[in-house]
Order: structure tokens, then sequence, then C-alpha cells
């Protein structure tokens, strides 16, 4: 009961870490030594041809299958489990490894009454672990809960077999790792963290994992992530266990040996350095430094050293890793667990890019394998400080694709256990960042295309088919308020909605689903029509004055016109050409009220038409700019400007009759937006309208365009610029959702950057139970800290429990998401209770020698013996399920399983709290699926270690009923007298009154 409430409050610590500030410590404390107990037991199905598999001869002389399983868990080789867990943990981590169904020379497996396919299609854990602890004999004498919580610290089953995971739902054969709710116990201790793994990865297979999936598992129970994509695509590769399971074993990142485990304390750089020493794993020394940037506190960059050694030897780890050197990865704190099997990358190992040293045409593993920098590899730095340079160029970028800035150069040759580097850190600037305007949520927006009534207005909508209405906004500064209460509305919804005024009153302008472009003006404070024009195909429209003027083309865009808009109404002024196919209408009006329109020629090899708009409908046409198919048009005080999007994007000035380009802009651009504003020209961009992560602003200095601060977002599209109080705004769909934002000035620093989830208290349930949202947080992370928001600021979907298997929810907030994993299980499979004890009961030591046991138990442990198990199932059925979390689940209820033998008189066992789990399925290569766990609490070592563990008694434990309940009065009670008082029965109570007490104190002393 401890153990999963510690748990449970040590996975909300862990997933609010990305919320507090500085996210995951750089610096973490080193934890004191452990000692971890791992009851290890083997199991066969009923339909198994080969039931003596365990004691038959493995391919290793003079070894049993059984031996060699064990010996990759407690054998003396470097590679072994136990051995491995106290190398990486520095010695601070020590397993101790029970094996009660060997007797020195045989092992009793277990036979479960289940086939081979069914674990093989779907998951029974909860059934098999069940009918297993049915068979084994209670393990007297034997510590199982080193820290005392109650459960054992960690169950492995090895399960004669093979299974795929074909579904993307590993079934319970498939290697994997969980926590079972309460309910089910062993030998006076509940069973809660177990590995499930199978001989044919373990043993059988010519490309068997060996220890290596071994570890992998056991390392969940620790807390540590899935570093391996659902995808093909390779994040971190053979550089972690977690990422790339196999019996060449690797290091754990050393990041996540100081998150999860406090096994290593790493520095952290905040400015520029040279000459930076590091050390290799295992050495004296600083084995990676944590780099963080001004820009984005909550994604960080991590520099740490590896060193390749020998795979023929059994004692070496790392021996597949790609080469000794450095190597740098990002770390996103706002990933749920850093894991990245649920479709974020929480690590990313940053590796050589198309067309630079160690890329590697056609394989992206083997170009991961080549991301270690060294004097002797040629790769000596990584990064640019080049704020346009994206990964593509070797950036260190964010997980938005924006250039950190951060370089790592002068990297040393790789002799010894130690290497030299630099970095450099840029320090960023407040123009440098785009502050989230927190726009209310709608599928559209409008940024009014200057100030009205001295305020920044926007309309917010919907779009076609996600409603009818729309709503006028004014910029609070954070935040908006509705100007009017009436929304405004459109059957059908709103398309190219434009906000403009008309002598300073709101004007909108649409086109609906009809073809039509309508107008309406907000008149004290009620929306007015000013009419509408039908059979429009696009149009652009401006103010000057008491006029909107508008260009726009209709006829199945065979007609170029020109129309103009007053309070009376909409007048068409005349048509500019007809006859070919026009598009992209644009229209402007210098100061001297000179209206000029632009249309794009599809017809005529994508030609632009330029005209000037005279008196009674006629039309001057201009001299023609050139050739685009994306463009803008504005009047500025030295002329009229136009914008050429496409491959070579260029600004160009009607100068007389001729067409200056004035300046060009060295890479892709697509729908550019010109704005003007504080005597400055504006250019909103998309370098390319295909890729994501490049709307960028431009300032136009001179002869060139100059970015003005980091990218705006990673894409964007309908996107509007404009220029208000010294700031700039940008409005934009993304993800299907509207987003404004605006360059901070240089008093603010204050982005909205992402979104972090504290995940509820409960993340499992059995299908159809009622979900619960209690516990859930959801943090804002701002630039400056993150803030906590109130339920109301943000919405929840998928949440439910209607369906099976490994399920995702989303929380969304400003047009960024967040996302926990949680399971829904049916119901285990019924059993009958077995009535026969394996043959074979242990009688002696193994042969592969666990780790000494403490004679002295821990003083954690509490006094009062835990109480027997109920002989009836409680009614929590297991609620988690494996880290590999099946689609298919059995569908009927468990049966009761027996109590257990007590060592003190027989009493209900207390219901324990269910701990949270975070599921993750795992594939072959990478390894076997697990999901991210939460770490047991780290408590002080026990005494010093003597005897080894005793053999298991040979006993079969008998079932003990459950007390009943005392008498009650009755009929048998003559009329007029009351039942007096039993000593027994009082007796009874007082001291269950005391045991309770106890464990309360020792819980709240725990707590």
């Amino acid at each position: 009961m401890i153990k999963r409430c510690i748990a449970t409050l040590l996975t909300l610590v862990l997933c609010m870490a990305p919320a507090g500030g500085l996210l995951l410590p750089a610096r973490a404390a080193e934890q004191p030594p452990r000692d971890f107990a791992n009851l290890v037991l083997f199991a066969y199905f009923s339909d198994e041809p080969n039931k003596d598999y365990f004691n038959q001869p493995s391919a290793q002389p003079g070894k049993s299958r059984a031996q060699a399983l064990m010996e990759l868990y407690d054998g003396q080789q470097g590679r072994s489990f136990r051995q491995y867990m106290n190398t990486i943990s520095g010695g601070r981590f020590q397993v101790h490894n029970l094996f009660p169904q060997w007797d020195g020379q045989t092992l009793t497996a277990c036979e479960l009454p289940f086939t081979r396919q069914q674990t093989q299609t779907g998951s029974i854990d909860a059934s098999i672990l069940t009918a297993l602890v049915q068979q084994l004999p209670a393990l007297d004498g034997q510590l199982l809960d080193y820290d005392g919580d109650g459960a054992i610290d960690n169950l492995s089953l090895v399960l004669l077999g093979e299974a795929e995971n074909t579904a993307g739902s590993p079934p319970s054969l498939y290697p994997h790792q969980n926590i079972l709710p309460a309910g089910l116990s062993f030998s006076g201790k509940e069973v809660a963290s177990y590995n499930m793994l199978n001989t044919d990865r373990l043993l059988d297979s010519t490309l068997a994992d060996g220890s290596g999936v071994i570890c992998h598992e056991f390392l969940h129970t620790l807390g540590y992530p899935d570093l391996y994509p659902r995808d093909a695509s390779v994040p971190v590769g053979s550089w972690d266990i977690m990422a790339s399971s196999s019996r060449y074993l690797s290091w754990p990142l050393a990041y996540l040996r100081a998150h999860f485990s406090g096994w290593v304390t790493l520095p952290e750089l905040n400015e520029s350095a040279k000459n930076i020493s590091i050390c290799a794993p295992g050495e004296a020394g600083n084995q990676a430094y944590v780099i963080r940037s001004q820009r984005n506190p909550y994604e960080v960059f991590v520099v740490e050293m590896r060193r390749q050694t020998q795979p023929q030897s059994d004692d070496t780890l790392d021996s597949r890793i790609g080469g000794t050197g450095l190597i740098v990865y990002r770390v996103d704190t706002t990933v749920d667990g850093l894991s990245n099997y649920f479709g974020s990358t929480g690590v990313y190992v940053f590796r050589p890019q198309p067309g630079r040293n160690g890329y590697v045409e056609g394989s992206e593993r083997a170009t991961v394998n080549n991301a270690f920098l060294s004097a002797e590899s040629g790769r000596t730095f990584i990064g640019s400080a080049d704020p346009n340079a994206g990964l593509a160029q070797g950036a260190l970028t964010f997980s938005d694709g924006t250039n950190s800035g951060i370089v790592i150069s002068d990297v040393s040759a790789a002799q010894g256990g130690s290497m030299t580097f630099s970095v450099s850190i840029p320090q960023a600037n407040a123009q440098d960042l785009w502050q989230d305007a927190q726009f209310p949520e709608h599928s559209g927006a409008a940024l009014a295309q200057s100030p009205i009534r001295g305020q920044l207005m926007a309309a917010g909508y919907d779009l076609p088919y996600t409603g009818d209405q729309l709503q006028l906004y004014a910029f609070a500064d954070p935040g908006w308020v509705p100007v009017t209460s009436e929304p405004l509305t459109q059957n059908g919804g709103f398309e190219q909605v434009t906000l403009t005024s008309l002598r300073d009153v709101p004007t909108v302008a649409w086109r609906a689903s009809d073809g039509a472009l309508y107008l309406a003006m907000l008149k004290d404070g009620a929306w007015k029509s000013l009419g509408f024009l039908p059979d429009v195909d696009d149009y652009a429209i401006t103010a000057r004055g008491g006029t909107l003027h508008i260009a726009y083309v209709a006829g199945g865009y065979s007609k170029a016109g020109y129309a103009t808009a007053t309070r009376s109404g909409i007048s068409r002024q005349g048509l500019c050409a007809t006859g070919r196919m026009f598009g992209s209408p644009k229209i402007a009006v210098n100061e001297q009220g000179q209206v000029y329109l632009a249309f794009w020629d599809v017809t005529n090899n994508d030609a632009l038409l330029l005209y000037q708009a005279g008196q009674e409908g006629n039309f001057s046409r201009l001299a023609g700019p050139g050739q685009a198919s994306t463009f803008d048009l504005a009047a500025g005080k030295e002329g009229l400007l136009l914008a050429f999007g496409g491959s070579s994007p260029e600004l160009k000035q009607l100068e007389g009759d001729t067409w200056k380009t004035i300046a060009r802009l060295d890479q892709p651009v697509h729908e550019p937006r010109l704005a003007t504003g504080d005597g400055s020209l504006f250019l909103l961009a998309a370098p390319n309208g295909a890729s994501s992560k490049n709307l960028r602003v431009y300032r136009l200095a001179g002869d060139s365009f100059l970015q003005v601060g980091d990218p705006v977002d990673k894409n964007g599209n309908a996107a509007d610029l404009t220029v208000f109080d010294g700031r700039l705004f940008t409005a934009y769909r993304t993800d299907g959702k509207a987003r404004i934002r605006f360059n901070a000035p240089s008093d603010t620093t204050d982005a909205l950057l992402s979104l972090s989830v504290t995940p509820p208290n409960q993340l499992s349930y059995l299908q159809g139970e009622s979900v619960s949202t209690r516990g859930i947080q959801v943090f804002a992370n701002y630039t400056s800290g993150p803030r906590e928001l109130a339920p109301a600021e943000y919405a929840l979907t998928g949440f439910d429990s209607t369906q099976p298997g490994q399920r995702q929810a989303t929380v969304s907030h400003q047009g960024l998401t967040a996302s926990f994993p949680y399971t829904v299980f049916e119901w285990p499979i019924p059993t009958a209770v077995p009535t026969a004890v394996p043959t074979a009961q242990p009688t002696a030591e193994p042969t592969a020698q666990p780790t000494a046991v403490p004679t002295a138990q821990p003083t954690a442990v509490p006094t009062a013996q835990p109480t027997a198990v109920p002989t009836a199932q409680p009614t929590a059925v297991p609620t988690a399920q494996p880290t590999a979390v099946p689609t298919v689940e059995p569908s009927a209820q468990s049966t009761a399983a027996p109590a257990e033998k007590a060592a003190t008189p027989p009493a209900a066992q207390p219901a324990a709290t269910s701990i949270p789990t975070t599921p993750a399925p795992e594939a072959t290569v990478p390894p076997s699926s697990a999901v991210i766990r939460p770490a047991r609490p780290t408590t002080a070592p026990s005494p010093t270690p003597a005897a080894t563990p005793t053999a298991a008694p040979t006993e079969q434990p008998t079932v003990t009923p459950s007390p009943s309940p005392a008498a009650s009065a009755s009929s048998d009670v003559p009329a007029g007298k009351t039942a007096g008082p039993s000593a027994a029965p009082f007796l009874l109570g007082l001291a269950g009154l005391c045991v309770c007490g106890g464990l309360a104190l020792l819980f709240f002393k725990r707590r």
C-alpha cells in the first residue's frame, strides 16, 4: 500500500517536473546505495509438448537451459543483469535475484492453465500471475521487500515460447513491464511491479537479446522511458539501451541516469566556455554537461562522452555504439516521461546531415551510429550560429525546428578516458522571441489592417463546416476581450475573412458557401449588412477614408474587376480584364487616393497584370512587373511596391514606367504578405509552402531583408501581418486552429512556449469504468516560467474507457497540445485453482550464487506481519496491465484466488491504491515493449548482507477461510434481553485496531 502511494506521488513528481521552472534538474542529487529484490519465476503453458524444457541442455556446454537463464540474471560476467545494474549505478544499486524454483540441480517450472496461443494473441497478465502464485509455496525467510512498503520489489516471469508484436499492442508472451493494481499477494507481500519475458528473446533465438532485454524491461520498473518511436525513425539508436536492446548492452544516457535514478551528477553550462573536460561513463569526473538556452528553458542540450569497447568480451558495455567520442542530444522536458513512443520526441541524438562526413545514404540507423564527434572521426564541431540555419544545415535545433544557436567545437581526440571541447551559447534578445497573444479558440482569425478606435482588433470565426459565427475582439495585452456580445452569423461558415474599417467603424468582408462576397459593419453594438457581390471567386479589400476598395475575380475566374463600398452599399466600378483565367487579386491605395489593382494572369505564363483605376470605370494598364504565382501589393511612401514569391523572391518598386528590384531574399517564399508601420516595411512569408517550421517575418533594411527574431511558428497558412503600438502581430492557422503572435518589445520576453501535463492519479481502468481527472494539472510554459491553467482554460479530449487497449488523452490550450497515455483493460479470464504442487521443490541453493541477502530486516519494514490474502479475490481486479498494453483482453472476471497460510490471524487484506501507469509497447529491434513506470522511492540500504536465500518450503500453503462475522442480536436472544459482549471478538477487535494504528503511523511516517 505504501509502495503504491509513494510510487503514485513519485509519478506525479516526475510528470510535474516539466512545469517547475527549469523542469528536470541538471544536477541531480546523488542517491544513497540501494538494495532491491528481484523474484525470478519460470512457467510454461498447458499445451507445451516439452514440459522439461528448462532442465534440458543449453547451447552452453555443461549448463542446462535453466542455468543459462539464471546466469543471464545473476552471472559474474559484466553483462549479466546484476552486474550491469551495479556498473551503471556506480555501485549504488544492488539487485538480489531469487530463484525459488531451483533446487541446485533441477528447476521445477509451473504449468499455467492457458495455451501458448492465448498469450501470443492477447494480454492475460492478471490471469497468469494469479494462477502462478496459487501454485507456489510461500518463501518464508526470504527478503522480497527491501524498502519495507508491503510489496515485492520486482517480480520477473520467464515464459516458455515466443511472440511477435504485430498489432502494436503486445500480447502477454511478448516482453514487457507493468504494475499490477492491488489485490494479488505472495508470501505476505503484494505483487506490484513485474516483468514478463520469453525464452525465445532471452536464449533460443539466433538474435536473442540475452540479458539486454532483462535490463531494458527492469529499467522500466525504475521509471526509464522507451526511446524508440512507433514509426521507423531512429531518434536515439544504439546510444541507449532503452532505444535498442541487444546482447551487447549499452549504457543509459547520462541525463536519464541523473533524472530517473540519481546515479550521476550533471553540471550545467549557461555561458560560452572553452577547453571543457569530460570523461567516459564509469570514469571519475563529469560524464556529461547540460546546456540551456534562454530562448527555451524547457528544452536542454546534453554533451556526453561515450567509449566504444570490444564486443568479444562478456564484461564490456557500449561495444556496439558507433565509436568513441562526444554525442550531443536534446531533451524536451515537456514530453511526458521523456518518452519517444507516444508521438512526441523526448530525446533526440543529433547526427550528420546529408552531404556531411558520417552521413550514410539510405540508413538512418547507420547515420545515428556516426553521431559521435572526435578528432579521429574528422567531426570536431556541430551546430550553427546562423539564426536561419535548420537541422539540415547542421544546427542544434529545438523541437519546433528553430535554431538554438549553440555550437559545440574544438572537440579533441578520443584517447584514454577523457576529452575536451568548447561551447558557444548565444544570449537571447527580447526581440528574438514571438509571444503568443492568447487568442480565443477559433478555426480562423483575421487581424485588422490598421488600428480601429485606437485599438488592435481581430475577428475569430468558424471556417466552413466548423460553425457559423464570427466574434470581434480587441487586444487587452494580454488576452482579448469581445467588442460586442452579438456575434455575426453566416450559414455554412466563413471563408476568406478580412477585417478593416469604414470611417473607424469595424467592417468585415467574407465569402460564403454560396460564392458571394458579403460586407457588414458593427454599428451601435449590432451588425449591419452593407450588401454583397454575387459570384465572387476571390477578392482583396482595403480602406481609405470613407470608402472600401475591392479587387475581385468573378465568373469562374474569367473576370477581373473593381468595386467600392460605403455605408450606402456596394457599387461595381467596372472590369479591368475578361476572357482569360485570373487569380490572386490585390489592391492598394496611396496617400493621394490613387487606386492600384493587380491580378495573376494564369493563362499568360503567370504574368502579373497591373492597373490604375480612373474615373467612370476607366482603367489604365501599367508596365508589367514580371511573372509570379504568389505576390503581394502595397503603396509605400516611395511608390508602388510588389513582393514576388516563389523560388527567387524579390521586392520591386515602380519608378515611372519601370519596375526596379530593390531587395532579394535568399530562400523560397510562399504567399508573401506586406505590412508597413513605424517607418519600416515588413514581409511575412513561409519560405516553402510544402514544408513546416518556417513561418517567418523579415524587415527591409536597405537592399536586403533581415529576419525579425526567431521563426514565428513551425508552420502556418492564411496569414495576416499588421503593426500596432510598436509591435508586429501575425495571425495564421496551424493544425486546424487560429493563432495570433506578436514580436515582444524590448521589455517583454514572456513567450508561451509549450504545455506540460501532470496525468490524473488513476491511469488504468476496466472497460466501462468512469474515468477520473483527479490529480490532473496542466501548465502553460512561458519563458519566465510555468503557469498552472484552470480547467476552464484547456480542453481535455480522448479520455474515456469505452474501448480496451493503450489509449492517449490530449489537453489543448492556445493552439498547443500535450498528452498522456492511459490503459483500458478487459476482465481477467477465470481459471480453476490448480490442485497439484510442482513435483520438485527447492532444497538447495542455486549454482549461480544469488547476491547475499541481509540478515537483518530493513528498518523500514513494519514490525507487524502483513495480513493474509483474503479468500475471495478483491474487487480491484488489476487495472494496470503489461507495459506492452494489449488491445485484446479476456472478457470474464477472474475467479477468487485462495488465501495463503497466514503467519498471523487472518484478516482482510487492506485495499491498495492503484499506481498510475504510463504503458508503452515495444518492438523486437528496437527492443521489447515497455512503459514508463514510476521509479521506486529511494531509501537507505538495509544492514550488511550475510546469508544466501534459503530453499523454499516444500509444503503447499493451505487455504485459510476468512473469519466469519461476529454474531449479532437475533431471535435467539430472549425477548427484553440484549446480547452480552463476547471477550474473543472484543480482544480481536482491539488487536486489529492496534495493527491498523501501527500501519497508519508507519504510512504517514513514510509519506
